[in-house]
């Protein structure tokens, strides 16, 4: 069965999104942007991407060539999984950072 043309470019922006999820999983360098981000953000953004990838090619292929998938209506439900972990992350961080912070003034 051939693909239509929305169907590649579905499977390209799927790849490209899984690839952004990959290249985020490299350790990155000192004084980069992605080395502001700590270690377990980095990686449930990672995580996030791709699944996010993944589900976009699926969708864009035929059922029957990617039996495991969320359906297309459910997208939201995906949407809110990946929503809340990346936020909980961040929160984490946040937190991580403040209490940090305060240690830090306690021992001045």
């Amino acid at each position: 069965m051939p693909l239509s043309l929305m169907s590649m470019v579905g499977v390209v922006v799927g790849a490209a999104v899984l690839i952004a999820g990959l290249w985020l999983l490299r350790e990155p360098k000192q004084g980069t942007k992605r080395a502001g981000l700590s270690v377990p953000t980095r990686m449930a953004t990672a995580l996030a991407l791709l699944v996010l990838g993944y589900h976009i090619a699926a969708w864009s292929l035929p059922d029957s060539w990617t039996p495991m998938k969320v359906p297309l209506e459910n997208w939201w439900l995906l949407a809110i999984g990946g929503v809340m972990m990346l936020s909980s992350s961040v929160v984490m961080d946040r937190r991580d950072e403040e209490t940090q912070r305060q240690r830090d003034e306690e021992t001045k």
